[in-house]
């Protein structure tokens, strides 16, 4: 839902109740069109999303195998793990995406509706619009928990990255710019997971009126 898609809108509007539908049609039919696009786009990127899954899951399955002959690294058993869990969530976040672009083309459907009429909504319409809204929203907050799971996932893996950082500079085996950059991770993981933390719930507060009672 961008700002140009609602600037167009409202030109729309104006054009509308001034009596000019066919401008507004047109510009309508503008926004639609983009809107579709970026709909479509966001459909790809939820089979994309699959696909990592899949290969995250195999891989994981992989290295599970080796990790429980003590064939490798518990860092790289995490690292695998760690993968199929940020994958899990990207594809739980994909899909969100794609709810809450279909929740936004259903109200642009339903106000272009009405533009290319007489400017008015039917309370069926306004009804229908109203719950598009609430979905929007609704899809909106769980698209920043979904960042918050991945804030937190990200953060449990550099936290381990970091302390087998340490424990290789102990042993004079890793090196000071290594323990240096993983705390770096640890650290901008954190910031993430605090900042998508606070927009979850500041989302969850605004839209809470919205929920159905």
């Amino acid at each position: 839902m961008t700002v140009l898609a609602w600037s167009v809108l409202s030109l729309s509007a104006a054009g509308a109740a001034q009596g000019a539908q066919q401008p507004a049609a047109t510009i309508c039919r503008l926004v639609l069109q983009q809107e579709q696009v970026e709909r479509d786009d966001l459909n790809l990127g939820l089979q994309l999303a699959l696909t990592q899954v899949q290969a995250a899951e195999r891989i994981h399955t992989l290295v599970e195998g080796l990790w429980k002959k003590d064939a490798i690294q518990r860092i790289v058993y995490l690292r695998a793990k760690h993968d199929r869990e940020t994958a899990v969530i990207d594809h739980d976040r994909a899909r969100l995406l794609l709810e809450r672009q279909e929740a936004a083309l259903e109200q642009y459907r339903l106000v272009c509706g009405a533009y290319s009429g007489d400017g008015t909504m039917s309370e069926p319409a306004r009804r229908a619009a109203s719950e598009a809204i609430r979905r929007y929203r609704s899809a909106d907050c769980d698209v920043l928990a979904a960042d918050e799971r991945r804030a937190g996932a990200d953060l449990s893996f550099f936290e381990e990255v970091l302390l087998s950082a340490r424990d290789l500079r102990a042993s004079d085996v890793g090196t000071e710019q290594d323990v240096i950059l993983a705390e770096r991770d640890v650290e901008m993981a954190r910031k993430r997971q605090e900042d998508t933390r606070a927009r979850v719930t500041r989302c969850r507060t605004e839209t809470s009126d919205t929920r159905p009672q």
